[in-house]
């Protein structure tokens, strides 16, 4: 009787340890997927094979907008005026954040001082960018289109960006944006 108890105590001890074991593994697979998407982030790194993508720091924290986080307003290519334009929503934010960017269609294109609501509804050059849903404008901003093709825009932006901190606190706020880069498809919501 001892022999069958303690048989049938080890059986059940493996039906719960390989579980656990298991679970563990699992856990450990997880973790280590997010420090790779975290790594990923934090490095900026591209999306494999041309995906639609938008990924910048804003004070040194990495955003990343792909997906169905990543709402097109506008992006367009004016060959006649030499301008490419770039209105793009980040969904995965509450609230959501917002990149507007007017630049030549070819090289770099520097920008100061932006102004607000005019310019980016003309062919000069632009940049703004709507965090906690107030408009910081471009004081120096530097934006390189490193690829057009018929179909999409590829290029990268930096730059310090000024605005109001809130509605009700009108002190100045600076964001300063690095690593900027983007690969998108020409369209227009």
């Amino acid at each position: 009787m001892t022999s069958l108890f303690k048989a049938l105590f080890i059986t059940m001890s493996a039906f719960i340890i390989l579980p656990i074991a298991a679970c563990n593994n699992a856990t450990s697979n997880a973790t280590a997927n997010k420090g790779d998407t975290a790594t990923a982030s934090a490095s900026n790194s591209a999306p494999a094979n041309g995906a639609t993508y938008v990924s910048y720091q804003a004070d040194g924290r990495p955003v990343m907008i792909t997906g169905n986080h990543l709402f097109i307003n506008e992006v367009s290519n004016d060959a006649a005026k030499g301008v490419v334009k770039i209105a793009v929503t980040d969904f995965g934010k509450n609230p959501a954040e917002v990149i507007k960017i007017i630049a030549h269609d070819k090289g770099a294109t520097a920008i100061s001082h932006s102004a607000g609501g005019g310019a980016p509804f003309s062919s000069d050059p632009f940049a703004e960018i709507m965090i906690r849903n107030q408009n910081h404008y471009a004081d120096v901003a530097d934006v390189n289109i490193t690829q057009i093709t018929a179909n999409d825009v590829e290029g990268t932006f930096s730059g310090k960006f000024t605005g109001e901190r809130s509605l009700s606190d009108t002190s100045k706020e600076t964001i300063i944006i690095t690593n900027g880069k983007f690969h998108l498809p020409f369209r227009k919501s």
